[in-house]
């Protein structure tokens, strides 16, 4: 009866699979509980023919919560000299207090800065994609916690365009010279007569000829004081002789 009667397939719809939200994996310490990435340019091969991913990137990932429990657990038994991991310091137990903000972070390292803003990273395998210039505002608004902050500089320097940070000395405020009284160096009524003498200013000091010394003095720029002295020590040695008179 089969083509007698037009017999066909049963055509069945699946029942509707009702929409799951994405899972979201517990936080993963690829070096374990109480343990922290100590080399985080050293890269891991994940799998066999597997992509090699550096240390710092799969603990971003295990930061992130997108590393499964099982995963987590086969890395922390395989990476931990790899990775130098090592021991976090722990602080003595004291009052309860309101969670504190981070540290400010420098994600490209102290003395270096992002200079491509828009370029995407993403962190760890299949991880959270975010721009660069992202990444440092949250490091400097205290909201990378430090033990990823540690890590961060060996995972984006280069890709972020990382480069030494360029300041610019603060101005030095202008100062009016001080004015001193004008000072004749061999003294009034007498004037330089061997310009080119030179003499040590004190100890150990400078030497200036009787010229420029003279010149000095009669543009106000020496004090009182080493005026005196000027005149009582230079008389010979600069030649000072009296200034005709009409």
């Amino acid at each position: 009866i089969f083509d007698v009667c037009g017999c066909t397939a049963v055509v069945t719809t699946p029942a509707p699979v009702p929409e799951v939200a994405p899972s979201i994996f517990p936080v993963c310490s690829i070096c374990g509980d109480g343990f922290a990435v100590g080399n985080g340019a050293a890269t891991i091969q994940l799998g066999e023919g597997g992509v090699t991913e550096t240390c710092a990137r799969l603990e971003l990932g295990g930061q992130a919560a997108l590393i499964p429990p099982s995963a987590c657990a086969t890395l922390q038994t395989e990476i931990f000299d790899t990775c130098g991991c090592a021991a976090t310091p722990t602080a003595a137990p004291g009052p309860d207090v309101a969670p504190a903000s981070f540290p400010s972070c420098t994600v490209c390292g102290e003395g270096f800065e992002v200079t491509q803003p828009e370029t995407l990273i993403q962190f760890g395998v299949g991880g959270e994609v975010q721009q660069c210039g992202l990444v440092q505002a949250g490091g400097l608004a205290n909201l990378i916690p430090p033990e990823v902050c540690a890590i961060l500089p060996g995972a984006i320097f280069d890709v972020c365009g990382c480069t030494a940070v360029v300041t610019t000395p603060a101005p030095v405020p202008e100062v009016a010279p001080s004015i001193f009284p004008v000072c004749s160096i061999c003294g009034d009524g007498f004037a330089v007569g061997n310009g080119a003498a030179t003499i040590q200013l004190g100890e150990g000091g400078v030497t200036e000829t009787c010229a420029r010394l003279e010149l000095g003095g009669q543009a106000a720029l020496i004090p009182p004081s080493a005026c005196a002295t000027l005149q009582t020590e230079i008389f010979d040695t600069c030649g000072c002789a009296a200034t005709p008179t009409a």
